[in-house]
This record gives structure tokens, C-alpha cells and sequence, in this order.
């Protein structure tokens, strides 16, 4: 079998790792691969396993543009979260 797209993720200060399949389109894919190029964004990539659910009916309040990067990046907010941002 043979993965077009998977996205490497380590959780902060752990030695564990997920492995994530990038979405086949959209925003979250262009977060990760650059279409340019082919490749990848390296350490500047962003997918965590929240964004996965990015575009999905009725969670669009659980995702916002990340305004401490330059990219344009979208990030997932939790709930603990929403009371600090927007």
C-alpha cells in the first residue's frame, strides 16, 4: 500500500508520535504540502489531528486563522481556549 500524503506529528516534550494522512485537498492540505514544489513546509507544517474535522458541518467555531504566524495558517481552539482568543 502506498500513503501519497502522511504528516508526521509530535506531541510537545513527548517522544511520541502520530502519523496523520493529509486530506487529499483543502486548506488543511495546503498547510502541509506545498503545492509549488511538491514537498512539504518541514517544522513550519501544521496538522494536528483536529483539523482533520476542519469543513465538517456545524464545527466551523473550533477553528480560527492562527495570527502569530505569517502563513495564513487555520488552527483548532478548544473550549478551554475560546475565552483567550478572538
Amino acid at each position: 500500500m502506498r500513503l501519497k500524503s502522511v504528516y508526521i506529528s509530535q506531541y510537545k516534550n513527548l517522544k511520541e508520535f502520530t502519523l496523520l494522512t493529509v486530506p487529499a485537498n483543502g486548506q488543511i492540505r495546503q498547510q502541509v504540502i506545498n503545492h509549488n514544489t511538491g514537498g512539504n513546509y518541514g517544522n513550519r507544517s501544521l496538522l494536528t489531528i483536529e483539523l482533520l474535522f476542519h469543513g465538517v458541518a456545524g464545527l466551523d467555531v473550533y477553528f480560527t486563522i492562527d495570527t502569530e504566524r505569517t502563513d495564513g495558517f487555520i488552527k483548532f481552539i478548544g473550549d478551554s481556549q475560546k475565552g483567550h482568543i478572538r
